[in-house]
């Protein structure tokens, strides 16, 4: 493996964990302050936008490098990760609309980034 795409991995690993960091920060913050009065609120939960705007930019550049038959894997684990999280979003909506509980779809993106790791995986693994 070449220097490409492990420093891809590396910068998309460490946009995915900056998100989910900055977006459990985000979320501790608005509900223990009493800034509803204001727009700090929506202010401080639109910064884990950054994260997702520089793993998503980091993404196209490193599938964009890779040879035919990585981007072939990509594509699988992609279409492994779309269909789980789909699923999964699928049934949370039905538990949602069938019980009085409420359920953060902000989730969904750590949800389907731990799918797509796991079909990159499983297509790795059938391509050895």
């Amino acid at each position: 493996m070449n220097s490409s795409p492990k420093n891809f991995h590396q910068r998309f690993i460490l946009g995915m964990v900056l998100f989910v960091v900055i977006l459990t920060i985000s979320v501790i913050v608005t509900r223990l302050t009493s800034w509803y009065a204001s727009n700090w609120d929506t202010v401080i939960m639109l910064i884990p936008v950054f994260p997702g705007i520089y793993t998503g930019l980091n993404l196209a550049r490193g599938v964009m490098t890779l040879d035919e038959l990585q981007q072939r894997i990509q594509l699988e684990a992609f279409s492994f990760s779309l269909a789980n999280t789909a699923f999964v979003a699928l049934v949370l909506g039905l538990f949602q609309a069938g019980s009085s509980t409420t359920i953060n779809f902000v989730w969904i993106i750590p949800i389907m980034a731990f799918f797509w790791g796991f079909g990159l995986w499983l297509a790795q693994r059938r391509y050895e």
